[in-house]
């Protein structure tokens, strides 16, 4: 995702700076990672650096009531310049991707795929598409309440990032036919997913050990082939 850096003057450098809790809470639904700066000349500029996963939210956002009362109560003086350091950081944003499904926010899931996103790892009946994925992830939610996502390594290069994951839940109901098990289990993941320079994923591979998951569920005897 983008590292965006927002500069512009204030009334009083120390009253901006206290208040740099309540701007990480403005900027958080679109951001990740904020850093307020005081400039070390002794002048009343400053800058606001984060990594914005949503650039189109912060821009409506910033021309809304709410964005104007937040600014005049920090002291900002107009014009608000922002830069855009053109760095992606892939890490950050395959890492996201698994933050919003442990935290149950598919929607939010849902806007981090492009909307020309395609899903390599088809899964039957399911289309390899942004809204099949989205789908996907309902249906794996319903199934598995407590399902949860652990990373246990990223690896990123150029456009794409690697990630080795750790998936475990409690089957509690109906997935792809099988009824609820009742039965926890916890399998190995390898994602491969390629970002667009705007931080949206648009192509994903999967590998899981799905033979192990089935067993796990008792679908297949413990040891038994593939």
């Amino acid at each position: 995702m983008p590292r965006i850096v927002a500069t512009h003057t204030v009334e009083d450098v120390k009253h901006w700076a206290s208040k740099g809790d309540e701007r990480v809470e403005v900027i958080g639904p679109f951001a990740t990672e904020i850093v307020s700066y005081v400039s070390a000349d002794g002048s009343n500029r400053v800058a606001v650096s984060a990594n914005v996963h949503n650039m189109e939210g912060l821009m409506a956002f910033m021309q809304t009531p709410e964005a104007a009362a937040a600014m005049e109560s920090h002291g900002v003086i107009p014009p608000v310049v922002f830069h855009n350091e053109a760095i992606m950081d892939h890490t950050a944003s395959i890492r996201r991707l698994y933050d919003l499904i442990n935290a149950g926010d598919i929607d939010g899931f849902g806007r981090q795929l492009a909307d020309d996103f395609v899903e390599r790892d088809e899964v039957p009946g399911i289309p390899p598409t942004k809204a099949g994925v989205v789908q996907y992830f309902r249906m794996l939610l319903a199934a598995f309440p407590d399902f949860q996502m652990d990373v246990e390594d990223v690896i990123a290069s150029g456009d794409k990032a690697v990630a080795r994951v750790r998936v475990t839940g409690t089957h509690q109901g109906e997935f792809m036919g099988i009824p609820a098990t009742g039965k926890s289990a916890a399998v190995n993941l390898i994602d491969i997913t390629r970002f667009g320079d705007d931080g949206l994923a648009r192509e994903h591979w999967g590998v899981a050990d799905q033979l192990a998951l089935m067993q796990q569920l008792g679908v297949i005897p413990a040891g038994s082939p593939a």
